[in-house]
């Protein structure tokens, strides 16, 4: 809701409207949505970035002291549409199973698999997730992934993240 008379954007100031989420409480959400299916998981990772965030995606094998982080707009780059939606119509039986941890107090880390059926045959993504948090919100993601899998998805769903500055989020060259 937008003051009239100043334009400002209304702001809660409730204890009760402004909690931070912990780790632990993260984790649990993350655990849950994963064991109740790909829409509540797809719907539950929208909420969990900060506004600007550092992202890193790297194959497994890649040393951690490689892994190359871009800083960027969460907003800006996730985009006002539903990507879960996007995803079951071009992977109509994509699934997800999976859990999440919390490491300590800003830290959790979630290990996955999404299933389905690509244009070329199964599709089975195995997918580390670690997320960094900052007042309840994640501020850095490190996804690390087996990387022909990602290229084939990549191929499959249109290179959802093509442009965005992560190199490892591209399509191969080949």
């Amino acid at each position: 809701m937008t003051d009239p008379t100043t334009g400002a954007t209304a702001r809660w100031t409730s204890v009760a409207m402004n909690t931070p989420e912990t780790a632990v409480e993260m984790a649990g959400r993350i655990r849950t949505s994963l064991q109740t299916g790909f829409e509540i998981y797809a719907s539950v990772h929208k909420t969990l970035f900060a506004p600007v965030i550092q992202l890193a995606m790297a194959p497994f094998e890649q040393p951690a002291g490689d892994h190359l982080y871009a800083e960027m707009n969460h907003g800006e780059v996730g985009g006002n549409g539903n990507y879960g939606a996007f995803l079951r119509r071009t992977i109509p039986d994509i699934d997800i199973v999976g859990t999440a941890t919390a490491r300590d107090e800003t830290t959790v880390v979630a290990d996955h698999t999404i299933t389905g059926t690509l244009p070329d045959g199964p599709l089975h993504l195995h997918s580390e997730a670690t997320y960094t948090l900052e007042e309840g919100l994640v501020v850095r993601y490190l996804v690390r992934h087996d990387h022909a899998e990602w290229q084939r998805y990549l191929r499959a769903t249109g290179n959802p993240y093509e442009g965005g500055g992560v190199a490892a989020a591209e399509l191969d060259e080949s």
